[in-house]
Formats: structure tokens, sequence, C-alpha cells
């Protein structure tokens, strides 16, 4: 569930210019459109933009079970 939220909306909140100050423009990056193979170099410095998106998820997926697990924990 969390991959399918990062990959339509989640990586534009995260990482495109902000509207207002706040969370990004989710309509930006909305299922990867704009992303691709080619190197971005405002965001990760030389890597493929869409190997950056997919590190990014990693933390994404890995924090949501962090959080749960340690309720679960704490609930005991």
């Amino acid at each position: 569930m969390i991959s399918l939220i990062w990959y339509s909306v989640g990586f534009s909140l995260a990482f495109d210019e902000s509207i207002c100050g706040g969370v990004g423009n989710p309509l930006t990056f909305f299922t990867m459109d704009n992303a691709g193979t080619a190197p971005e170099t405002l965001l990760s410095l030389g890597t493929p933009f869409i190997l950056f998106a997919a590190f990014q998820l990693k933390f994404a997926i890995i924090i949501p079970a962090l959080i749960i697990g340690s309720m679960a924990e704490r609930g005991r």
C-alpha cells in the first residue's frame, strides 16, 4: 500500500517545489510521469532520477513498519 501511495503522489509531495511554503505539488510527478533514467542534478547529484525515487521508497516502506512494530511492542 505504501509503495502505491509513494509511486502515485508521495514522491511529488516530498521532493517537488513547495506550494505556499508547504508540501510539493502532487501533480508534477503523478505516477512518475516526468521521472526517467536521465541523471537529475538538482536532487540526486547525477544518479538516475527513477533510482533516486526507488531509494527514497525504501525509507517510505521501512518507517511505517518501524512505527507499527514499536507501537505493538509498547502495547504488550
